[in-house]
């Protein structure tokens, strides 16, 4: 409900107390908190699911003597404001279109 009230731009009580006659505020109180641990758990699923199927086989790629730089890059993009890392991206987007490994991109599009 709490995902359907969001998306409706409505408060979720309108939408329980229609449906199920709910009328006691703490009750629909303790149904949004449960609504909303359930959207941070679909958001966190989704971190694991992009993490496993897409991050760490992209990883996997690079031989083991880059691990380092890997590691490095990561963290340091990391530690970047968003102005900073927007720029970064839009950088390697221009490289990209220009220097991009045929092989490589390749293997990456296998990569779900």
């Amino acid at each position: 409900m709490y995902l359907l009230a969001t998306a409706l731009e409505i408060d979720a009580r309108e939408i329980c107390s229609e449906i199920y006659g709910i009328q006691d505020p703490n009750m629909t109180d303790r149904f949004n908190l449960a609504a909303e641990d359930s959207v941070k758990a679909i958001k966190e699923e989704r971190v694991k699911e992009i993490f496993l199927n897409r991050i760490c086989p992209t990883i996997t790629k690079f031989d083991k003597k880059d691990m380092p730089v890997v590691d490095d890059l990561l963290r340091d993009f990391y530690q970047l404001p968003d102005t900073e890392r927007a720029e970064m991206l839009e950088h390697i987007a221009v490289s990209l279109k220009y220097h991009a490994d045929p092989e490589r991109v390749k293997e990456t599009h296998s990569v779900n």
